[in-house]
């Protein structure tokens, strides 16, 4: 908690280019994370959360991350899903 309100005090001191390159660091570790992971599922869901997640930050600044991560987690996981079921 300590944490977080100096990063919110702090952020507000830092010039532009430092903010937005911390803002962006926690995105590009989780798309190297799943990459990493080689997961058919995972990836697909990456996928499609990298293409709707600007899409869906428009729509609702707020609520678009979680929105955008339920309908790509699931869409990857049932896409994934039926990928299995027409090659058994």
């Amino acid at each position: 908690v300590v944490g977080t309100a100096g990063g919110y005090l702090i952020a507000e001191a830092m010039p532009f280019y430092v903010s937005a390159t911390l803002v962006l660091i926690n995105p590009i570790y989780f798309v190297f994370v799943f990459a990493a992971m080689r997961v058919r599922s995972y990836l697909i869901a990456l996928a499609i959360g990298a293409l709707l997640g600007p899409l869906f930050h428009l729509f609702s600044p707020e609520w678009g991350l979680s929105i955008c991560g339920l309908i790509a987690g699931s869409a990857g996981f049932y896409a994934d899903r039926l990928m299995k079921r027409r090659s058994a």
